[in-house]
């Protein structure tokens, strides 16, 4: 073995780097959670989070390099105590752009989706975290103001009671549907390419999957002001951003749609600057492996020998 690369601060990130510094070779560490807000979420104590978020440091700061998925991770870990500042490497998909429009046309009679209507899509995990309270909330003002629109959910977690709970109580059940979980690629792409706009005002996410999913089918993202997974975009060129307000995010979803060609060159830009395949990207880790592997065998050759 030349590297490793750990992605988890805990035991199995201990074990890599105490197996890189036994046999001297170098070790990376990815940077891809937001800690301290999960420690103050489940400890509620900043004092006891501080503690936490020193003991993960200390073992990340082992690393020979730290890479995060994108600039706003690389400044959030430099202020956790990073020795240097994280190297940024973005994610990629495996998706690839999706062309079968029966298919879509299918979709949008199964949903009864409307001329009319524009179409919403939320990917992942169904939890509290991922602010679906906030995606409703939003949805809902943009009925108060007459706007036409068919939002889907895809994926399953713990929280699909109560986002049901949450739609039918704002009277939406007409156009949101919990589609639940998609496995299959192909299947989750046309969905992508079916919606006009992807909901993401998650304030947890690091740098999602999802939104580049969504950008291999020229479906831009909408995302919170500041959130670190809306720093891989430029507002209004790739993607979109709007206050931590539902009122203010619907606003930014109506002003969106006011302008057809300004919204068509941010879904192909967005294909543009924000699709990534593995294969695009994994070429630039090797690359990167190559370089950490080389200087650590000139540092082991100019390194004193022990007697």
């Amino acid at each position: 073995m030349d590297i490793v690369h750990i992605h988890s601060p805990f035991t199995m990130g201990e074990t890599g780097i105490e197996y890189a510094k036994k046999h001297k070779i170098p070790v990376v560490g990815t940077l891809h959670s937001q800690y301290k807000k999960d420690f103050i979420e489940h400890t509620k104590s900043e004092i006891i989070s501080e503690l936490m978020l020193t003991r993960i440091m200390n073992i990340f700061n082992k690393c020979d390099e730290l890479w995060a998925v994108n600039q706003k991770i690389s400044e959030i870990y430099n202020s956790y105590g990073t020795n240097t500042m994280p190297k940024v490497q973005q994610n990629a998909t495996d998706l690839v752009p999706f062309t079968d429009l029966q298919k879509i046309e299918a979709l949008r009679k199964k949903y009864e989706i409307k001329a009319d209507e524009k179409v919403f899509l939320f990917v992942g995990r169904i939890d509290k975290i991922k602010n679906l309270d906030f995606t409703v909330d939003s949805l809902f003002k943009l009925r108060l103001k007459g706007f036409k629109f068919k939002m889907l959910f895809v994926g399953s977690g713990p929280y699909e009671d109560e986002l049901k709970a949450r739609i039918k109580k704002f009277g939406l059940d007409p156009y949101c549907t919990l589609v639940g979980r998609i496995t299959d690629r192909i299947e989750l792409s046309s969905y992508f390419k079916l919606a006009d706009l992807f909901l993401f005002p998650s304030l947890y996410d690091a740098s999602s999957l999802v939104q580049i999913e969504a950008a291999s089918q020229k479906t831009p993202s909408l995302f919170i002001k500041d959130a670190a997974t809306a720093a891989t975009i430029t507002p209004d060129v790739n993607g979109y951003v709007a206050e931590d307000d539902p009122s203010l995010y619907a606003l930014k979803i109506i002003e969106i749609f006011k302008n057809v060609k300004s919204h068509q060159k941010v879904c192909n830009q967005a294909y543009q600057d924000l699709y990534k395949t593995w294969d695009e990207v994994t070429k630039n880790v090797y690359k990167n492996y190559l370089k950490l592997i080389k200087s650590n065998q000139t540092k082991q050759l100019v390194a004193p020998k022990q007697v």
